[in-house]
């Protein structure tokens, strides 16, 4: 019964019209009738309380109680732990965290004396606050996935496999260049070489070393004029700026993250731009000078450089009354601009490594000419 009871408020809380049914129906049917596993169980009871205020290690002691043993076993030393994980807490500090928490302290307290992101502590914190903690967890670890996941994107422009693909570019047109420079030095100082397919071919490739690189740099200018077409989906992205452009981007994704679990608390745009600025990402500040001097979110957002997704996101933000479709609205955008964000890097990686291959190639060209090819001509005359 205690089951039921606590399953009945859960879904109330969802949807009223299923009051009715789930009363006349078993547990195991009221659950399979919502589609809720048992095993999944523990978390739906776990929020409907954690929003009612009350602590986990209560809850958690009034659930392992709970007759038909669906959640046996469970302790706040088995469930909490996994929520550590995904704030990074390091492993010495957890049994600290659960013994704290056991004396009553709160969780968002804990995590802000921990290495901890402190804007995932300020979400936590605004969720006990208003008794929507369970909530708050999942936007805080949402947050700590997108981060992770805009920061891999980012990251893969420098990858290892980067290095490997240049020492190869250097390797196929460096050696070649330097085997045909020799064997001309040693023409010139009166010996012959007989010219067979393998000669030729390394003539030619000799050949192309001289001027590849003049080609590659054309290219680079062609690629470098034209990038804005290649990224039809970003707005005010210039070849100079390529760099700042991935952490524009990523300021969007952030301040959309950041902006979705403050609004459900029900804070103030200027409240939710002030705790966004803190921690000095940009155009926060832009964007609440503009806002707190009147200007509408999606006029604001249009003055800046996000993309132009995340512009036309907004343009109807503001008609918007209803808030649960604001906040599905957010959420389209988070997956637009992950999107984006991911293309653009692809787009952004190919650039580097041709710009890198040219620049590694530059200088083993000098290298090799400037260096070690007159060396090796002092030899073959001495």
């Amino acid at each position: 019964m205690l089951v039921k009871q606590y399953t009945i408020k859960y879904i109330d809380t969802l949807n009223r019209e299923l009051r009715a049914s789930i009363v006349a129906l078993s547990i195991d049917d009221a659950l399979s009738k919502l589609s809720i596993a048992k095993t999944n169980f523990i978390s739906a009871s776990i929020e409907y309380k954690l929003n009612r205020g009350i602590p986990i290690n209560s809850q958690l002691q009034i659930l392992t109680r709970v007759a038909g043993g669906v959640l046996s076993g469970e302790t706040v030393n088995q469930y909490l732990p996994s929520i550590l994980d995904d704030f990074r807490v390091l492993k010495n500090n957890k049994a600290l965290v659960l013994a704290e928490i056991n004396k009553g302290k709160t969780l968002s307290e804990l995590l802000s004396y921990l290495d901890i992101n402190q804007l995932c502590v300020k979400i936590i914190s605004n969720g006990e606050r208003s008794g929507n903690l369970a909530n708050s967890i999942k936007d805080a670890q949402h947050f700590l996935k997108l981060e992770n996941k805009t920061q891999n994107a980012t990251s893969k422009t420098l990858q290892s496999q980067l290095l490997i693909l240049l020492l190869a570019f250097g390797l196929i047109f460096g050696f070649p260049s330097f085997v045909v420079d020799f064997y001309q030095q040693v023409t010139d100082n009166g010996m012959t070489i007989d010219h067979n397919l393998s000669t030729d071919i390394l003539f030619f490739l000799n050949a192309f070393s001289i001027y590849g690189m003049v080609i590659l740099t054309a290219i680079i200018i062609v690629i470098a004029l034209q990038l804005k077409l290649f990224l039809k989906s970003f707005g005010g992205i210039y070849p100079i700026s390529i760099f700042q452009s991935i952490i524009t981007t990523k300021s969007a994704i952030l301040f959309l993250s950041i902006f979705t679990p403050l609004f459900k608390t029900g804070m103030q745009t200027q409240q939710i731009l002030s705790a966004y600025s803190t921690i000095s990402h940009a155009n926060a500040n832009k964007l609440e000078k503009q806002i707190t001097d009147g200007v509408s979110i999606a006029d604001a957002v249009q003055n800046l450089t996000f993309s132009n997704t995340f512009k036309s996101g907004f343009k109807g933000f503001n008609r918007i009354t209803n808030t649960q479709a604001k906040l599905d609205m957010l959420a389209e955008l988070f997956s637009a601009l992950v999107s984006d964000l991911e293309t653009y890097n692809q787009q952004a990686s190919l650039l580097i490594k041709i710009i890198a291959n040219t620049l590694i190639y530059s200088i083993l060209l000098i290298l090799v000419h400037g260096f070690v090819l007159p060396q090796l001509s002092m030899g073959v005359a001495i």
